[in-house]
């Protein structure tokens, strides 16, 4: 994966102080983690990748995304960048490319509380539990899904006849995302609870909270807010190379 932004407001950027702004706090987090196992810092960008062929791309200033662009190697399948006017420009000049735009959303705050109703449970799923997974979860394919099965990164809500309520999980990149809520258990709060859930976990581990909502998903973005995360000021672009017809 390339990661890769752009920031009208960052201007010149000497250090990777950068890193410390909510702005890139997914980048940060995914140095932290070890996602990104190599970068380059240039004086308008940056460019990290992945040992999973994944490229990571910011652009600090418009007048530099040719350049940064021209550094960019495209045999990557999928790239994750920052900044709608720097996707643009990648998808026009890489036509074999497609992709599709988030809000990032990043929570700053402390622990959050919650009560679970009694008899309610949560605990990590595993690959017992793919079909129900993958039957409510559509933006991710099977082998995907059984990665995040399988390391344990998708959390479950279970009521008091051991019943699936809902799932919550992370990422690859380290982004809060999967939430789904089973549909005989939506409009009462459970999302809210699983989401709270999910950020309470990424605190425990020291690092920061934060998730892409898809353009369009209202309802998500209605949850972002009620939940406290801030917007930031710029859009998250996942853009990956178009299977051969």
């Amino acid at each position: 994966m390339y990661f890769l932004a752009y920031s009208e407001q960052i201007g010149y950027i000497q250090n990777m102080d950068f890193l410390k702004s909510i702005e890139f706090a997914s980048i940060s987090d995914a140095i932290k983690t070890g996602v990104i196992d190599h970068h380059k810092l240039y004086e308008k960008g940056f460019i990290g990748t992945s040992k999973e062929k994944e490229c990571f791309l910011i652009s600090f200033d418009d007048s530099f995304i040719d350049s940064i662009l021209d550094s960019v190697d495209t045999t990557y399948p999928l790239f994750f960048i920052r900044g709608a006017n720097l996707a643009k420009a990648f998808l026009e000049r890489n036509e074999s490319f497609e992709g599709e735009g988030y809000f990032e959303f990043v929570y700053t705050g402390e622990k959050m509380n919650f009560e679970l109703q009694d008899g309610f449970k949560m605990k990590k799923l595993d690959l017992s539990y793919f079909d129900i997974v993958r039957k409510n979860y559509h933006l991710a394919d099977d082998e995907y899904i059984k990665n995040r099965l399988d390391g344990g990164f998708v959390t479950g809500l279970f009521d008091n006849i051991d019943s699936l309520v809902g799932f919550v999980g992370e990422h690859y990149e380290g982004a809060m995302g999967m939430l789904e809520v089973m549909p005989e258990y939506r409009k009462r709060g459970y999302g809210t609870i699983l989401e709270k859930q999910r950020i309470n976990q990424t605190l425990s581990e020291h690092r920061t909270p934060y998730c892409n909502v898809l353009y369009g998903n209202d309802a998500s973005l209605e949850l972002q807010h009620k939940l406290g995360l801030k917007k930031t000021s710029l859009d998250t672009w996942w853009v990956w190379r178009r299977e051969k017809s």
